[in-house]
């Protein structure tokens, strides 16, 4: 159990703790190390600074220590237990440093590009609200305008990054049930940002795949109604280190891709419309190095003219098609 020192004193009011600890220099060195409930109350008039606990860990040199932490908290219990936290905090959290997250590669396994996050991301409903502070009051939610999410509506897209979470209910000292346990949604939005991310660099990629069919529509004569001098079969468009064929081109009910691909990557095959509206992704994934071929059905597709876009490692090589009846 820790220490808190000797019985405050009505008329102190300078500097109150229920538990402080104090670790100086030492490879291990734990300042307070306990299991239980510390309490800290002090009545009278304002405090210059009152605190439950209060942990602090001096180095006298650098790297005289392989770690130092003023708090250290830590839940020992098998995986996927619900309800098991190494901190639990009430009210308003504030840090003046840096605030990290573990995502070492080393640590990780199964690791996929994330893909159509803006399909994701428009699913998504941000909301002004309030918190019923007074009706919840033991929660010590914030006051004021906020912007967030309902958990319940990003459970039905992301279920992953909602979690079920329950405040303890608080008994008096004969064990009288004060409060009653009160169960909550709560979402992760830190890894909403990743998600964020992943859709910017689709909306980037679109853009310059707009701004490549804009430029290739310009360049480009028209076609005629019956789409026969839409381009010759072997009309291939050129990029860096890769190249992409549509064979036959126009065709009716399907047609053949074939691209080529100088090294290993990130590949994708979009289909646009002829407004720049995308329509669906062909293929997403790892190429290796070399000649790959798709077939493309297109007998759900009216006749007309359509863009297909070879993405490579975020680069984009588009090319036109032309559907034509049969």
């Amino acid at each position: 159990m820790g220490e808190s020192g000797p019985e405050p004193q009505e008329d102190f009011v300078g500097h109150v703790e229920g538990v402080y600890g104090y670790a100086y220099n030492g490879k291990t060195t734990i300042g307070v190390r306990g299991y239980g409930l510390f309490n800290s109350s002090q009545q009278g008039a304002g405090s210059g600074l009152l605190v439950g606990v209060h942990g602090v860990a001096e180095v006298a040199q650098p790297n005289q220590s392989s770690f130092t932490a003023g708090v250290y908290g830590q839940v020992i219990a098998p995986q996927g237990t619900p309800q098991a936290w190494a901190g639990y905090f009430v009210g308003n959290v504030h840090a003046t440093g840096n605030v990290t997250w573990a995502s070492d590669q080393g640590l990780k396994t199964d690791v996929e590009e994330i893909g159509d996050a803006t399909a994701v991301l428009q699913q998504l409903a941000p909301k002004r609200y309030r918190f019923r502070t007074e009706e919840f009051h033991r929660m010590s939610l914030p006051s004021g305008e906020h912007f967030g999410l309902i958990a319940q509506q990003v459970e039905e897209v992301l279920p992953q990054l909602v979690e079920q979470v329950v405040m303890p209910a608080e008994t008096d000292s004969m064990g009288g049930e004060v409060y009653a346990a009160q169960d909550y949604k709560a979402v992760n939005y830190v890894e909403l940002i990743p998600l964020l991310i992943a859709g910017f660099n689709e909306q980037q990629a679109r853009i310059q795949v707009l701004e490549s069919q804009l430029a290739a529509c310009c360049a480009s004569p028209a076609v005629p109604a019956d789409g026969k001098a839409a381009g010759s079969e072997q009309e291939t468009v050129q990029g860096d280190a890769r190249s992409l064929l549509i064979s036959p081109n126009p065709f009716s009910e399907g047609t053949t891709l074939t691209y080529l691909l100088e090294r290993e990557g990130r590949a994708q095959l979009l289909v646009n419309s002829a407004d720049g509206k995308h329509l669906r992704s062909l293929f997403e994934g790892q190429r290796t190095a070399g000649e790959h071929r798709y077939e493309w059905s297109t007998v759900d597709l009216s006749p007309g003219v359509y863009y297909v876009t070879l993405l490579f490692e975020g680069q984009p090589l588009v090319k036109k098609a032309v559907k034509v009846a049969r």
